[in-house]
C-alpha cells in the first residue's frame, strides 16, 4: 500500500491494514465481546475476593447483593473496554502497559492475603458508614433491618458498589502516578541522551 492511498484522518482501526508505512500505527485485533466479558469477570471476581469472604462473615444474605454489585462492576468494564477499544490513548502502549501494570497489582493485593484484606476491609468499613449514614439522616428506618448486625437487600448492594467505587478510585490513583513516574523517567532519559 502506498504512502498516498492512506487517509490520514482514517481512525486508528483503519491502519491495521496498512503495512511496512512509516509513522503507521499498530493496532492490535480488537478481541471478541466473548473473550472481553471473560476476562472482566475472572479480574472483577478475583480482585473481590477478599471483599467477598468480609462479606459473607457479616451473614449469608449479602451474598445475592454483593454478586449483583460485582456484576455491576463487570458490566462497567465490559462497556468501557469495548466501547473506548479504538481510542488512540487506548492504542498507546503506554496505555496498555499502565493498564496493566494496575490490575496485575490489584491482583497481587489480593493475593498476598494480609494486604488484601486490611485494603478491603479499610474499604469496607468506609463504604458501610457512608451507607449507614445516608439512610441515618434521610430517616429511611424502612430500609434498616431490625437486627443492627445485618443488612437489607438495598444497604448490602450500596455498600458493594461504594466499596467498588472507593477501591476503584484507589486503582485509578496507582495508574495516574504510574504513569506520572514513567513519563517523568523517559522525559529523564531524553534529556539525558
Amino acid at each position: 500500500m502506498s504512502q498516498e492511498s492512506i487517509n490520514p484522518y482514517a481512525p486508528a482501526v483503519a491502519l491495521e491494514t496498512a503495512s511496512g508505512v512509516a509513522g503507521e500505527v499498530a493496532v492490535p485485533q480488537r478481541r471478541s465481546l466473548a473473550r472481553v466479558v471473560v476476562r472482566w469477570l475472572l479480574v472483577c471476581s478475583f480482585a473481590a475476593g477478599p471483599s467477598f469472604v468480609l462479606g459473607i462473615n457479616l451473614g449469608e444474605n449479602q451474598v445475592p447483593p454483593m454478586v449483583i454489585g460485582i456484576l455491576c462492576f463487570v458490566a462497567l468494564y465490559v462497556w468501557a473496554d469495548w466501547t473506548t477499544w479504538s481510542w488512540p490513548i487506548r492504542q498507546s502502549t503506554l496505555t496498555r502497559r499502565i493498564l496493566m501494570f494496575t490490575y496485575i497489582t490489584r491482583v497481587v493485593i489480593t493475593i498476598v492475603f494480609p494486604i488484601g484484606m486490611v485494603v478491603d476491609m479499610v474499604a469496607g468499613i468506609c463504604s458501610m458508614s457512608i451507607v449507614g449514614f445516608a439512610f441515618q439522616t434521610t430517616n429511611m428506618d424502612v430500609l434498616v433491618p431490625s437486627d443492627p448486625g445485618q443488612m437489607t437487600f438495598l444497604t448490602a448492594l450500596l455498600t458493594t458498589l461504594i466499596q467498588g467505587l472507593l477501591l476503584n478510585l484507589v486503582l485509578a490513583l496507582v495508574a495516574i502516578v504510574a504513569f506520572g513516574a514513567v513519563r517523568l523517567w523517559q522525559r529523564g532519559v531524553r534529556l539525558a541522551s
